[in-house]
């Protein structure tokens, strides 16, 4: 039987879960001898999910689900420079081996995630969500996600190196508690904003079509005369104590707003939109459309994890 597993666990986390579950002694072993692949490890390979679908999964998920549903992709399909919305391939977006404004430098989790996990599906599991690298919280239980062991002496940084699942024993101390980095208490814009960015992953953002994103962005120029310095107040104020994970972000939504085209193949573009999109809608409130779009309804539905079999 293959190990169940919730939307959004990243594919090196099912990938862990398949090895420990016995199903092959380990992942290598099961990718060996495949042309041109010489994976390290379970949480090291980063192959394409058409090889993971043939030769692992065997043929469900499809590969397509698994950009869908465990990868960074849909993200591209809202907000990435000359993305295509309707009709878009999912094939043709980058999947395991996202831009570099998206994974953070190390792993994440939410213990209340981890203990949800499981008891549903019998370990934690590493999910999409938690590993944005400008998204320091969960946003479905708004807890600052943990990023290191907390056994006496440790604090060793949850790395993709250990072939471990969340909640499991640290590698270097055996303790399976875990801390966050120091959060101060979570400002509702910086909520807002990582809302958005993992909405993101599941439902098309309006504000950042291509037919609407000059709306958008001419909306900010408007309310602040084109200006950089009263947008970058207000983003100040808006996000609170986490203005400092973003400052960099937003100094770059600034110039995005009065200037867009020079910037525009920046790799800062797309999570300095969503920061965009994020204000004004605390501002103007969602589009009416926000919430009927799904990619799931659009592309492919994703089979339910209990019907998967090894």
């Amino acid at each position: 039987m293959f190990p169940t597993f919730p939307h959004g666990a990243t594919i090196p986390s099912i990938l862990i879960a398949y090895a420990q579950a016995g199903c092959v002694p380990s992942v290598r072993q099961k990718l060996s001898g495949l042309h041109g692949k010489t994976p390290r490890g379970a949480m090291d390979y980063r192959g394409d999910p058409d090889v993971l679908e043939k030769y692992v999964f065997g043929g469900v998920p499809a590969a397509q689900d698994l950009r869908l549903h465990h990868t960074f992709a849909p993200i591209h399909l809202s907000c990435a420079v000359g993305a295509s919305i309707t009709g878009a391939s999912l094939r043709s977006l980058p999947a395991t081996r996202p831009e570099p404004y998206l994974p953070a430098f190390t792993l994440r989790m939410c213990t209340q995630c981890v203990e949800e996990d499981t008891a549903k599906f019998g370990c934690g599991h590493w999910r999409r969500e938690h590993q944005l690298r400008f998204v320091r919280i969960c946003t479905t239980h708004m807890k600052a996600l943990h990023d290191r062991c907390a056994g006496p002496g440790c604090g060793a940084e949850f790395s993709i190196k250990n072939n471990i699942l969340p909640g499991q024993a640290c590698t270097s101390c055996g303790s399976t508690k875990s801390a966050s980095t120091p959060i101060k208490p979570i400002s509702e814009g910086y909520r807002a904003y990582c809302k958005l960015f993992t909405d993101a992953l599941v439902r098309r953002i309006p504000e950042l079509d291509l037919n609407n994103r000059h709306d958008l962005l001419r909306g900010s120029m408007l309310t602040h005369g084109g200006r950089a310095n009263p947008l970058n107040k207000q983003f100040m104020s808006w996000l609170g104590h986490q203005f400092s994970y973003s400052h960099s972000l937003c100094h770059f939504a600034e110039h995005y707003v009065c200037n867009p085209d020079p910037v525009s193949a920046s790799r800062f573009s797309a999570p300095a939109l969503l920061l965009i999109a994020a204000f004004k809608r605390a501002v103007c409130g969602p589009p009416p459309e926000s919430e009927m779009y799904r990619w799931s309804d659009v592309i492919s539905p994703h089979p339910d994890p209990s019907d998967i079999l090894c």
